[in-house]
Order: C-alpha cells, then sequence, then structure tokens
C-alpha cells in the first residue's frame, strides 16, 4: 500500500462522499489495509486531506494547461465551461469543498485555488480585448454563476430545463457567459 493508494482512494470518497466522510478507518477498512499503513504514509487526516486537495489541484491545473493549448481565449472559455460540465462530480467537489471553508486548512486551499482559476478567467477575458479591470469583475461574475448554477442544479433539478445535468448547466450558464463574452466596456 503506498501513499498514492491512500490518496486516490480518500479522493474517490470525497467525491462520492463529501471531504467529511474521508476517515482513516473507513479507507483501510475499504483498502484492506491497517491503521499503521496509513500511518505509515500520513501524519494524520489533516496531512491526508492536504493530499487529496493537492491531487485536486493538480486535476484542474492540468485541465488549465490543456486549455491554453487553444490558441482562441473565446474558444478556451468555452471549452473550459464544457469541460466542467462533462465531468459531473466537478460541482459535487466544488459545493462540498466550498461548504467546508470554515476549516482554515480548506478554505486557504479554496482560495488559493480559486484565485487561480480566476486569474485563467481574467487573462483570457483581456485576451478578448476585455480592459482588465472589466476583465477581473467579469471573471468573478463568471465564478458566482458557475457556483450558483450548480448549487441550484443540485438542490433542485427539476426546475431546470435538460435531460442531463451538464444540459442543466449549460442552459443556465451559456446564454449569459457568451453575452459577457461578446461585451467589451472601457
Amino acid at each position: 500500500m503506498t501513499r498514492t493508494d491512500w490518496t486516490d482512494a480518500a479522493f474517490g470518497m470525497f467525491t462520492a462522499q463529501g471531504i467529511a466522510a474521508v476517515s482513516v478507518e473507513a479507507l483501510a477498512k475499504q483498502l484492506g489495509a491497517t491503521r499503521g499503513s496509513f500511518y505509515w504514509h500520513f501524519k494524520d487526516r489533516a496531512d491526508l486531506i492536504t493530499a487529496v486537495l493537492e491531487k485536486w489541484r493538480a486535476m484542474t491545473f492540468d485541465v488549465v494547461q490543456e486549455l491554453y493549448e487553444i490558441a482562441d481565449p473565446n474558444q478556451r472559455l468555452r471549452a473550459l465551461l464544457s469541460m466542467s460540465f462533462e465531468d459531473e462530480t466537478w460541482a459535487r467537489r466544488e459545493l462540498d469543498l466550498l461548504a467546508n471553508t470554515s476549516d482554515p486548512h480548506i478554505g486557504q486551499a479554496v482560495e488559493r485555488h480559486t484565485g487561480e482559476r480566476l486569474d485563467f478567467i481574467q487573462h483570457c477575458l483581456t485576451e478578448i480585448g476585455h480592459p482588465n479591470r472589466q476583465a477581473h469583475i467579469q471573471a468573478r461574475q463568471s465564478w458566482a454563476l458557475w457556483i450558483g448554477a450548480a448549487r441550484l442544479v443540485a438542490s433542485m433539478p427539476d426546475l431546470i430545463p435538460g435531460e442531463t445535468t451538464r444540459d442543466k448547466l449549460l442552459s443556465l450558464t451559456q446564454p449569459i457567459l457568451a453575452t459577457m463574452l461578446e461585451q467589451r466596456h472601457s
């Protein structure tokens, strides 16, 4: 049993059940391992959660690096929207972490990572031609829209048209974000 095995299993548990469900005992049982094996690789549960948060950040970082290969910033932002909604576990992870930001460890990681994403969105918007201040504001507006749409679809899915979660999220966000991409303010 390796540190990666424990981290991957914890990430799976986090994705399926939320960060609060990640426990050493449940993971040991799932992996058929001992608690001693866990403590060989991790100081404590907080150390494991750090590894899970780093895996979460690394996954998104990899996506952003792929997106930078798209030359057109408009297409890059549309691809970001599409990719984030293709993985239906995305919203669950994001909403769960946001709900747990009162934990300083989680809160710091979420704030740092969200800042990196907002910088990406802002950079794309300035490439499109939006003034920096407007791009700064619109990046935050688009993020708020994303999170709000994810929360609404998760809590009241029957109110939103669409067959799949992805369809529902796109129906809420795509028209507004398309308008935002086209606007240029001075």
